[in-house]
């Protein structure tokens, strides 16, 4: 199905990164174990985890999680939540495994993931950027309760016109720029939809185009801004447009991040933070 929506972008709640000159190179980490896959965090009724990603392997993967927290078998979700709503000026919350696993393992074999559940501890701000960690949730057992999104950044091009994902759950809505080929950058920020999809369509998988912009980092949706979408939706066979609002509070002190790719050398490179 595919259709126009209205949408408003909501500040606070995202980042960008640029993935323009860096395509390989030696990784700093040891040859069978993954460094930390570093998360953002989004939600607080529902939880929602987005992979840090980079055009560098091991962390060549956008990935969105529905997840959630808990300490000794119980529920620490309204932990996490109050921290956040008492602390209404840090936009940007994160998570750092101390498991190592690669990352694929969370969402493969599709349908029954090898590895559904790891230790993590919780961030009040960017974890690469001062942030810190939140006491009662510094060695939290996340448990992965579906794979919202998942794909390896090995396409060879990517789409002419700027393609996000919906995703979210009751008045918790979300998009995620869907990343392609290098150069390219990563989005996410909270909107609200009027008349929007039932969770049981999104969870099916909707996405946005913005059929009359460019997919370049200039032309994503900004703050406060109000701009009409394309919704698909595989399941169906039509479609429909609808406005999309990002709220005066969305995700992040930025609106978006650029990707760092990785650059070609012999020397060790520490990795360079998604966030900036």
């Amino acid at each position: 199905m595919e259709g126009m929506s209205k949408m408003t972008g909501m500040s606070g709640m995202s980042g960008m990164t640029d993935m323009t000159d860096m395509k390989g190179g030696e990784m700093h980490h040891h040859e069978t174990a993954d460094p930390p896959h570093n998360m953002m965090i989004v939600g607080e009724k529902t939880i929602f985890l987005s992979h840090l990603p980079m055009f560098m392997a091991p962390h060549n993967f956008q990935l969105i999680l529905e997840a959630t927290f808990s300490v000794g078998g119980k529920d620490v979700g309204a932990v996490y939540a109050k921290d956040r709503q008492s602390h209404p000026n840090v936009k940007m919350y994160t998570l750092s495994p101390l498991d190592e696993f690669k990352l694929a393992t969370l969402f493969t074999p599709p349908g029954d993931p090898a590895r559904k559940s790891f230790q993590a501890t919780v961030f009040r701000g960017h974890l690469e950027r001062g942030g810190k960690p939140i006491k009662d949730l510094t060695n939290i057992t996340v448990t992965v309760q579906r794979v919202v999104y998942a794909a390896k950044l090995d396409a060879p091009s990517k789409s002419k016109t700027l393609e996000y994902r919906l995703f979210g759950k009751h008045d918790e809505r979300f998009l995620a720029h869907v990343i392609g080929a290098a150069p390219d950058f990563d989005q996410l920020l909270a909107v609200k939809i009027p008349n929007a999809p039932m969770d049981e369509e999104i969870d099916r998988g909707v996405s946005v185009e913005l059929v009359s912009r460019g997919n370049t980092a200039a032309a994503r949706i900004k703050e406060q801004e109000r701009v009409v979408g394309r919704l698909t939706f595989p399941a169906r066979t039509n479609s429909y447009s609808s406005t999309f609002s990002p709220p005066s509070s969305a995700i992040s002190r930025r609106e978006s991040y650029r990707l760092p790719m990785a650059r070609s050398s012999r020397r060790r490179k520490k990795r360079k933070p998604a966030f900036e």
